[in-house]
């Protein structure tokens, strides 16, 4: 069963994103609705993301996203993670290219939308209805994405990793793609694994960048423990 009973009922698809895409001739709504469909990450993120953050050469396209997370100790944390997509140019990928197109006209340290998190939401939603009848936010687009993750066979580390999840739990609702996807399966490859997500982008995930963000994670979560262990003893 998927983690909420409506998470079925939230898919969209490579034909609903490229109706979306056509259906608007702003320029800035094609980027916003790009950046949902390849990276699949929060608003608040979205709208972080920097010219710096973005970079390609002619094989491969990458994008920092950073989030910011609130700390046990009151503090806030900034957690990045790079996503790397390999450039396909047999069908050219639109929604990549899209991204280095907005990104080579701007100056460095403009923010790609600059805009609050509730633009992107109405946005999203204004389109989503002119173009395939029912309205649609930002985390359609990152359920959907992570869905097309598992289906095509990338791993629940992975998954995490590209989603920015810090336990399983943030992943279990994609089990209704393929129920044995939820048990944590092993990182044992070596060198990089390259698969394709939504909207055609093979996206590429690096064996050790991921297993030292679970540690990473791992660590803050033994961290947190202790200090309320030692908050408790006091």
């Amino acid at each position: 069963m998927p983690r909420y009973k409506s998470d079925i009922d939230l898919m969209i698809y490579d034909k609903d994103v490229s109706k979306m895409y056509s259906a608007t001739n702003i320029w800035l709504h094609r980027v916003l609705i790009s950046l949902c469909w390849i990276t699949g990450a929060r608003t608040s993120e979205i709208i972080d993301i920097r010219k710096e953050d973005v970079n390609w050469n002619d094989e491969y396209f990458g994008i920092k996203i950073k989030t910011l997370k609130l700390r046990n100790d009151g503090k806030f944390k900034i957690r990045d993670r790079i996503l790397r997509f390999k450039r396909v140019y047999k069908p050219r990928n639109i929604y990549i290219e899209t991204i280095i197109k907005h990104c080579s006209k701007l100056i460095e340290g403009s923010r790609l939308i600059p805009y609050k998190s509730e633009w992107c939401s109405r946005t999203i939603n204004k389109v989503s209805k002119n173009a395939i009848g029912r309205p649609v936010t930002p985390y359609h687009f990152r359920h959907s994405v992570c869905t097309a993750m598992a289906v095509s066979g990338f791993t629940i580390p992975e998954i995490m990793y590209f989603k920015g999840a810090t336990s399983l739990n943030g992943v279990n609702a994609y089990i209704h793609a393929k129920p044995f996807m939820l048990e944590l399966q092993r990182l044992d490859r070596s060198g990089d694994n390259i698969l394709q997500t939504s909207g055609g982008s093979q996206l590429v995930t690096d064996v050790p960048t991921v297993k030292a963000y679970l540690n990473n994670v791992s660590n803050e979560k033994n961290d947190k423990i202790e200090q309320e262990d030692n908050k408790n003893e006091e």
